[in-house]
């Protein structure tokens, strides 16, 4: 069986039951780990951040192997929070943040007309067949 880790130790929310059950529909089994503590296991396809505070320079090295080795990192991140290290990790990719949110005008894809609530439109994906079979929303 496939394996996910969530990062733990970071005043992290819990992720959403969809989310979970998107993730397990896939079989794909879910843990927790404190990378600042512990290894990323050898058996890690796919590590879920969803940081409110910053990652550790501990945390940041371990996370930047486990990537260049092949692994996947999905990663959701809080407005207004100064991720120093994440960011300094993830400019090493070319990804960087403004600290800006998004907002959609268009009715059609907003959630309860809330500009910042935005519904994608997911195709084309593992995750998209798996959301659509739990017939789960995905918002950003």
């Amino acid at each position: 069986m496939k394996k996910a880790y969530i990062l733990s130790g970071h005043d992290e929310d819990a992720p959403s039951f969809d989310t979970v059950n998107a993730i397990k529909s896939l079989g794909i089994d879910i843990s927790a780990i404190n990378a600042d503590k512990t290894e990323i296991p050898r058996d890690a396809e796919l590590l879920l951040l969803l940081p409110n505070k910053d990652i550790t320079e501990n945390e940041k090295t371990r996370i930047s192997g486990f990537m260049n080795d092949g692994g996947r990192v999905l990663l959701l991140t809080s407005y207004g929070v100064d991720y120093k290290n994440l960011y300094s990790m993830l400019s090493e990719y070319g990804v960087q943040s403004d600290n800006k949110y998004l907002c959609e005008d268009n009715k059609n894809y907003n959630l309860s007309d809330t500009p910042a609530y935005i519904i994608p439109d997911v195709t084309d994906s593992l995750l998209a067949e798996a959301l659509e079979k739990e017939s789960a929303t995905v918002l950003l």
